[in-house]
């Protein structure tokens, strides 16, 4: 089938929607309200890609800023096994430092309360 063959199809429409549809037909100078419904949905389309191509931007930017952060820290904490003398390793599931365990409940609650603040601005922009 091609891709662009229109294809004749009955829509049962609210008389607002059919008026919006109407204006959108007038103020666009379209032939037919079916031109206009078609264009609608072309925006929208287009408007669906935006948005999945903003989040992945956001992700990507994130994703870059985390493995900067993660190269960093690899370089500080290889300069104090290097400067200190280091020789054992223990891993944690042998023994977990107490430094270790505060910073891991910092960061939880950190991404815990970044994600709530995110969460009611989306709330706050719906009301």
């Amino acid at each position: 089938m091609e891709k662009n063959k229109k294809i004749s199809k009955t829509f049962t429409l609210t008389e607002d929607q059919i008026s919006f549809l109407r204006d959108y037909q007038e103020q666009n100078k379209m032939r037919s309200m079916s031109e206009a419904l078609g264009k609608i949905i072309d925006h929208q389309k287009n408007s669906d890609i935006q948005s999945a191509n903003n989040a992945l931007n956001k992700m990507r930017l994130s994703l870059s800023e985390t493995d900067t952060n993660v190269q960093i820290i690899l370089e500080i904490l290889n300069t104090i096994i290097n400067t200190n003398g280091y020789t054992a390793y223990v891993p944690t599931t042998v023994y977990e430092n107490e430094i270790l365990k505060k910073a891991r409940e910092t960061v939880k609650d950190r991404i815990a309360n970044r994600k709530q603040r995110k969460e009611s601005k989306k709330y706050a922009r719906k009301g």
